[in-house]
């Protein structure tokens, strides 16, 4: 006999990773939402639960996003960035949700409502992989706003692929051996994605000269210990391109030539400045130049347009003056049809009187 449970639908479900920036709304899947909430619940109030508290949460549903009260849920049930959440639609806007962890299996929770052993000694272990799985390089490109705020950012998949997610000290070391104690911070940008830089007020400034690396320069760094404290160490600098020497060059041109200019203004103008001023004339010339060519072009494109829409209307009066004639044509043909059939008419009553006679 077949078990009837079987035969039954399935309950709606759906289930969703958590990324870093869900922890402040989560997606409803585009599928999901036209097939069972599109048109019949948008905009309202969505009711969570879950086997790990018999305690219910009301969620605010705006479009496709659960967004005020989802932040409570995730952290009541000390829910991850690469957790797994499944929903299951039991009743009207009712969910019961079920949380897995990174071992896809589901979050065992203790009655204090942490999560259990497992999950810490489980974190401990890939702790302990990524270590022994470290990249070993990093390129940074440092620029002068960098060297001003002492701020360095690293690329994500640096740090998220060697575990540098959290905050604390980090130990630089330069192409002497010298160690320079730094800051590892933790960033957020606009929508809430999380990043890692380098802060050092001074000795991010001073350790890239120590290297010989200046503003809009490279540098390479080998990792050569993660964990707690983390230690980079110089390794190279990597030479600039004929493209970006270039345009560093004609940068630091402009920025002399400010200065000179702010000089000038101070007092007398100086023979560079005024050859400076007389280049910016010409300059200026040039851009009046440009600005009549364009106007002349312009001028003529108009004279174009207005030359054809005189065309097209001389050739509207000539196709008017035609229908009239056309016209006039076809009511002499009209009048002459019922003069030709009274002719015809005549001629064969004639014909036909003739023949009798």
């Amino acid at each position: 006999m077949v078990n009837a449970s079987l035969l039954s639908p399935a309950p709606p479900h759906f289930f969703q990773p958590l990324l870093s920036g869900s922890k402040s709304h989560l997606n409803i899947p585009v599928k999901f939402f036209s097939e069972h909430i599109e048109g019949k619940h948008e905009g309202k109030t969505v009711m969570l639960r879950s086997d790990a508290s018999e305690k219910t949460w009301k969620v605010k549903m705006e479009g496709q996003r659960l967004t005020q009260g989802w932040k409570e849920f995730v952290e009541e049930h000390v829910l991850r960035v690469g957790d797994f959440v499944v929903f299951r639609l039991e009743r009207d806007m009712l969910f019961n949700v079920t949380a897995l962890g990174s071992s896809n299996c589901e979050i065992q929770y203790t009655p204090s409502g942490s999560r259990r052993q497992e999950e810490e000694e489980e974190s401990v272990e890939t702790e302990k992989e990524i270590k022994k799985n470290l990249t070993r390089f990093v390129t940074l490109t440092p620029t002068s706003s960098s060297f001003e705020t002492g701020k360095q950012h690293l690329p994500a998949s640096f740090t998220r692929g060697n575990g540098l997610i959290k905050p604390g000290k980090i130990i630089m070391v330069d192409k002497k051996g010298d160690e320079w104690v730094m800051e590892l911070k933790v960033g957020k940008t606009n929508v809430s994605i999380m990043y890692m830089y380098i802060m050092s007020r001074n000795g991010w400034r001073i350790f890239c000269g120590v290297n010989g690396v200046r503003a809009g320069e490279s540098l390479t760094l080998e990792l050569i210990r993660g964990g707690e404290s983390p230690m980079l160490k110089f390794c190279s600098k990597m030479e600039q391109t004929p493209f970006e020497a270039e345009a560093r060059a004609h940068k630091r041109a402009k920025w002399c030539q400010e200065i000179r200019e702010k000089t000038a203004e101070e007092g007398e103008p100086s023979h560079r400045a005024r050859a400076s001023n007389k280049t910016n004339a010409n300059k200026k010339n040039l851009q009046n130049k440009q600005s009549c060519s364009v106007s002349d072009q312009l001028t003529e494109v108009k004279h174009s347009v207005v030359s054809t829409i005189t065309s097209i209307r001389r050739f509207r009066e000539e196709l008017k003056t035609k229908e009239q004639e056309l016209e006039g044509s076809l009511q002499e043909i009209n009048n002459l049809v019922p003069c030709w059939h009274t002719e015809r008419k005549m001629q064969r009553n004639q014909t036909t009187s003739s023949s009798n006679n």
